[in-house]
């Protein structure tokens, strides 16, 4: 129990009043005002209001008018009173630390707050700024921090009665100040290892105030701290760096430059150092919004200038080597759009670059083939592939020629497809072989197949109707040899065709001796598939004139007359021939092997005919026959 020599300030519970009486101290002291009034003293050790010392009295009223935290630990029980201020503070032990014992309400923080309220019960009071106690008032642990004072209160004898404490809860201060701090370390761990360099300048002179590890690197010493920049990097001046920085102070607005040279000198006895920078000088502000300094930062882009410098010297070597080369070449994109064609493309196609651009180039390709080039593009670049196509490409002048052209895909150092190179050449000369050469074995194969067939027809009527094997013999070999002569005569004019006039001499002219023969028709260009049937019936008409008609003798004559007229199917050739001045003529009584023959050849490979008349004067055939691929110009 605490004493008092002031009987009147000193009380005991068991001595004081029974009543519970609203003392005035606690009018218009707000929740904890109405609670005191209500609550029921006399179950304290402090009893009934009325009883209480005057000095309580006074503090109780004092801290239900204030707004600031604030409570009384009273007498030996350190009984409790607080306003509604506190009573925050308190959190879910409010209400119920109304007068009860302060350790009672606050067992979690005894053992910090115990000594200091136990100086205060002795007469020493006592301040803290920032005290941390680690309590339970919501049902979980928490930090909290309070600045507070712990006053001692005494009686009239001097003795302590009480404790008075006035507090501010600081828990949101503190706890934004640690973030405030923390922040600031993160920043300037960050400022220290940021990969850009950094630098702050203070005042007009440009102080230097910090600076990072890059931006020390980049300037080459590491020394500057609290020197102007003019005085720290002199080997700058007249670089326009200064000027710079004195209209950002003076302005107010920020500078920023992109690959800008900077030459440094870091002593006299070393060499210049050119470097290339990307900066921006931005600058800083105080509350007032005057400027109070400038910060710097920028990236070191120098091996990146270096490195874009080589690029671009292999740029232009690659684009004239390209630009000189005979073939296409050309680059795309990833996703299929063409970047790049050579000057022989714009030369070839007519195309300007902007024409190119993108799918533009397929404009050039022809109207057939461009579906085909489309999809295998397309697969090339979704596959990451090669590509290898021939199409027919338009010339400047509108005509088309095949090209052949080829890509491989591009990647970079980590794998990462960028487009496809190709190159294209011109295969329109192979193209048109290829064609030639397939035509030609489609002819050859026709051809083969023709004169087997004429051939076979010549051995099975000569064997029908030769009386012996030595006619036989001298049939066959006459006529293959024949054939033969209309081959070679083919083969000299590469399978073009032979004029009507050179056929017919062919055949009869080892018995012309100048007067016996009459060729009159005109000039006629016939295609190689009617040269050889019509050489065979010119052979036959020959072999039976020199065995029985007017070659048999010495003044015979044959007259070749023919002509060529237009019809609805076509071109159509009449050809006359007529025997003069030969042995009398007599009809045959039966169809000799010339005559089916000339019916077989005209009519199956010609899809014409032949007549034939025996006047005694002379034998007379006409020969009708569908023209293919001839060439009909005027009368020689």
């Amino acid at each position: 129990m605490i004493e008092s020599s002031a009987p009147n300030e000193s009380f005991d519970a068991k001595s004081a009043p029974k009543d519970s009486g609203h003392a005035p101290a606690f009018l218009g002291g707000g929740e904890l005002g109405q609670r005191m009034c209500a609550f029921d003293w006399q179950t304290t050790p402090l009893g009934a209001p009325s009883t209480w010392p005057t000095a309580l009295t006074t503090l109780v009223e004092v801290m239900l008018q204030s707004r600031q935290p604030m409570f009384l630990a009273w007498g030996d029980a350190r009984t409790m009173l607080y306003n509604d201020a506190y009573a925050t503070v308190l959190g879910a032990r409010h209400p119920d630390a109304l007068g009860r014992p302060f350790f009672d309400v606050w067992h979690d923080i005894i053992d910090v707050v115990k000594p200091i309220m136990d100086k205060a019960f002795a007469g020493e009071s006592t301040h803290m700024d920032d005290l941390m106690l680690l309590i339970h008032r919501h049902g979980y642990p928490e930090e909290a921090h309070f600045a507070f004072s712990y006053t001692p209160v005494r009686g009239g004898s001097g003795t302590v009665m009480g404790m008075f404490c006035a507090c501010t809860e600081t828990t949101k201060e503190v706890m934004a100040r640690r973030r405030e701090i923390a922040e600031s370390e993160r920043l300037e761990n960050m400022f220290a290892m940021a990969p850009s360099f950094m630098a702050i300048l203070r005042g007009p002179r440009h102080i230097f105030e910090s600076t990072n590890a890059a931006y020390n690197r980049l300037i080459g010493r590491d020394d500057i701290i609290g020197r102007s920049v003019r005085e720290a990097l002199p080997d700058i001046a007249g670089q326009g760096f200064f000027e710079i920085l004195d209209e950002v102070y003076a302005t107010g607005q920020p500078f920023v430059n992109q690959d800008a040279k900077v030459t440094f000198q870091t002593s006299e006895d070393s060499a210049p150092t050119d470097r290339y920078v990307s900066f921006i000088f931005q600058p800083i502000k105080g509350d007032d919004g005057e400027v109070t300094g400038v910060f710097i930062d920028g990236h070191d882009v120098t091996e990146r200038m270096i490195s874009q410098g080589a690029l671009t010297e292999s740029e232009t070597r690659f684009r004239e080597m390209a630009d000189n080369a005979p073939n296409f070449i050309w680059m795309t994109e990833p996703s299929g759009g063409c970047t790049y064609v050579n000057q022989r493309w714009h030369s070839f196609t007519g195309q300007t670059a902007q024409d190119v651009c993108g799918n533009g180039w397929l404009d050039a390709v022809h109207p057939d083939d461009l579906e085909e080039v489309r999809l295998a593009l397309q697969q090339a670049h979704v596959d990451h592939d090669v590509f290898e196509l021939e199409y027919r490409l338009r010339q400047e002048d509108g005509t088309y020629v095949w090209t052949l052209n080829t890509a491989q895909p591009r990647f970079t150092t980590d794998g990462t497809f960028v487009g496809l190179l190709g190159s294209g050449l011109d295969i329109d000369e192979r193209k048109d072989f290829e064609e030639r050469q397939a035509l030609m074995v489609r002819e050859l194969h026709h051809r083969v197949k023709n004169t087997l067939a004429t051939v076979q027809a010549i051995i099975g009527f000569t064997l029908r109707t030769s009386t012996d094997m030595e006619s036989f013999r001298t049939g066959v070999s006459n006529r293959i040899a024949s054939l033969a002569r209309s081959h070679s005569s083919l083969t000299d004019a590469e399978w073009q065709g032979m004029d009507l006039r050179a056929v017919l001499r062919s055949e009869l002219e080892p018995y012309d001796n100048g007067k016996r023969l009459i060729l009159k028709g005109p000039r006629v260009f016939l295609s190689s598939d009617t040269v050889v049937p019509l050489t065979m019936a010119v052979h036959e008409l020959t072999t039976n004139a020199v065995k029985y008609g007017a070659l048999s003798n010495e003044d015979g004559q044959i007259e070749v007359r023919w002509s060529v007229t237009i019809g609805p199917e076509g071109e159509h050739l009449t050809l006359d021939w007529r025997e003069i001045g030969g042995p009398e003529v007599c009809p045959p009584t039966r169809t000799g092997f010339g005559t089916t023959l000339l019916e077989r050849l005209l009519g199956g490979q010609l899809n014409g005919s032949a007549t034939m008349n025996y006047p005694a004067q002379g034998v007379e055939v006409q020969i009708k026959a569908q023209l293919r691929d001839a060439k009909v110009g005027t009368k020689p």
